[in-house]
């Protein structure tokens, strides 16, 4: 064949690999698409299986006054954590479509779980194809595939939470995965995403800042006093353990312009551990809590579907435990950066939990401090194991088959989750009569307050109170706009106590520290188990500004 025939064919064959890709990203593209509007799908309906609460709708009311132009959210008081950089704006483009209602909780919740599971899966994945491809993602995503009812629903797809900070972590671990020594921009990147979602959730330092400079220092020190390499080959990790701690005085920094242009306070983190004699007792509560954010929390259980379903999730858990195990054994000479990193992450979260002493309360949902673990754990395990599964034919065999019939287990609990009926709203019965007789603005409890403010469409606005801490009355508690409370701006005629004994934290202003806060109401309504308390006056004027908190008035 002539030179020019040799030209012509390939120039022929050239485009087919291109074009070979372009199908191909256009089938994933195709299929990550219709996964994702599955999941999305069957997450919504089982975040309905809870009801709205006040901590989800008070960020309803922040993301709302974003939207109204007070981006730093000037007057407002939070609590430890402000969720401002990640899942505020969510809320605020939710919102712009939504409007002020409950839906924007569980359209977000269900967005977050469905962006938890394919990121995870997508980490897991790495650069591999073909077959191990996809294991690995199967691992990885059934894993993460079905969070339990009850807890599981509520720390995974309701109101903001730990969780959803999984979501910037895993972005950002993708950038290290396909850039890190690629590009000298790379650690740039990664100092704006770790900044971003620290100035969002403190809890970013043990799950994202000290494993990415443990591992980068670790693999850092590995290539150059035991392998004897030259310092260029350790410049790519010493540049991300070097980005990792530079995210902390961003953030700080972040934080400290904001509050000098007046935005939004932060109650201090609190510096908390335990004693040596309650450490037995806490991680034991740990335990439960890794059940619970892997679906397998069987204590308790009361029904066989319950506990079936749980039990098919420990499935699951004995494979990030394998994960786990292989990953540490294999430390030091790991050549997969990313599997180091995400290895210290879970054992850091897993640790704090410990010392914290959190889990000693044994409250249902206190697994949601640590929630970035499962994700974390999910896309290790997805990593490790993928080629184990295949490495032993006769591994193989056995227990490929076992891990199917989990899968499909799991499926099974992701459509019965779908298929719950919603339920009704806590405060519902207490919004709709303030509705009906007029009451327009009034003052509660912090679990009364938001929550009928959302559900009511703002038609009956609650602004919580609580018992000072000086004891000189009740005053505003977090989760709040100091604006709130401001007599020239706003007339609130009515106060809400409940009509017995809580143990609710915040506390719930009782009837006598209302009585002696604001006097002797002109009427009172027992509605459900509240108390409408009826003034012919302001009240507002009466309530104690925490100054110590931010509020001034």
């Amino acid at each position: 064949m002539s030179p020019g025939g040799d030209g012509e064919v390939a120039g022929r064959d050239e485009p087919r690999p291109v074009l070979a890709r372009w199908r191909l990203g256009l089938i994933n593209g195709s299929l990550l698409a219709l996964t994702g509007g599955v999941l999305f799908s069957c997450y919504l309906r089982q975040s309905w299986t809870r009801s709205l609460n006040s901590d989800g709708a008070a960020d309803i009311l922040q993301a709302h006054d974003l939207l109204q132009g007070n981006v730093l959210l000037h007057g407002w008081q939070l609590s430890q954590v402000s969720f401002w950089s990640t899942e505020l704006p969510q809320y605020m483009l939710l919102e712009s479509v939504l409007g002020v209602r409950a839906a924007v909780v569980h359209v977000a919740g269900a967005m977050t779980c469905t962006l938890l599971v394919l990121l995870s899966a997508l980490l897991a994945k790495g650069r591999t194809t073909g077959r191990e491809a996809v294991v690995r993602m199967l691992v990885a995503g059934g894993i993460m595939l079905a969070p339990q009812l009850g807890p599981g629903t509520a720390i995974f797809m309701l109101s903001p939470d730990h969780a959803g900070t999984a979501v910037p972590l895993l972005v950002t671990w993708l950038v290290v995965d396909r850039l890190a020594g690629r590009r000298w921009w790379t650690p740039v990147i990664v100092v704006v995403l770790l900044a971003w979602a620290l100035v969002a959730d403190p809890l970013v330092l043990w799950a994202g800042v000290l494993p990415l400079a443990v591992a980068g220092a670790a693999r850092a020190g590995h290539q150059l006093a035991v392998e004897r390499r030259p310092l260029a080959a350790a410049r790519p990790d010493l540049a991300l353990a070097a980005a990792a701690m530079l995210a902390v005085p961003a953030a700080s920094a972040a934080y400290r312009l904001i509050r000098a242009h007046g935005g939004y306070g932060l109650l201090p983190l609190a510096d908390q551990t335990i004693p040596a004699d309650a450490l037995l007792r806490s991680l034991t509560g740990t335990l439960e809590d890794v059940l619970a954010l892997f679906g397998a929390d069987f204590l308790g259980l009361t029904t066989p579907t319950a506990t079936a379903l749980a039990a098919v999730h420990l499935a699951g858990l004995g494979l990030a435990v394998w994960g786990v195990a292989v990953a540490v054994r294999r430390f030091p000479r790991d050549r997969d950066r990313v599997v180091q990193i995400l290895l210290i992450a879970v054992l850091a979260m897993v640790t704090a939990m410990v010392i914290s002493g959190r889990a000693t309360s044994l409250h249902p949902t206190d697994g949601r401090v640590m929630a970035p673990m499962l994700a974390s754990a999910a896309a290790l395990t997805g990593r490790v194991l993928a080629a184990r599964l295949f490495s032993a034919r006769l591994l193989s065999v056995r227990l490929l088959p076992l891990l199917g019939a989990a899968l499909l287990g799991y499926v099974a609990a992701l459509g019965y989750g779908a298929a719950q009926p919603p339920a009704p709203a806590v405060n519902q019965q207490l919004a709709t009569w303030l509705v009906a007789h007029h009451f327009g603005y009034g003052l509660s409890g912090y679990w009364q307050g938001s929550s009928v403010t959302v559900i009511s469409g703002q038609r009956a606005q609650l602004r919580p109170i609580q018992p000072a801490p000086s004891g000189a009355g009740l005053g505003p508690t977090i989760e709040a706009q100091a604006s709130w409370y401001d007599p020239r701006q706003h007339d609130a005629g009515f106060v809400i106590v409940p009509a017995g004994l809580t143990d609710n934290v915040p506390p719930d202003p009782t009837l006598p520290e209302a009585l002696a806060t604001f006097g002797k109401p002109r009427r009172t309504y027992r509605v459900g188990t509240n108390l409408v308390l009826v003034y012919d006056r302001n009240l507002l004027p009466s309530v104690h500004r925490l100054k110590s908190y931010g509020y001034s008035g």
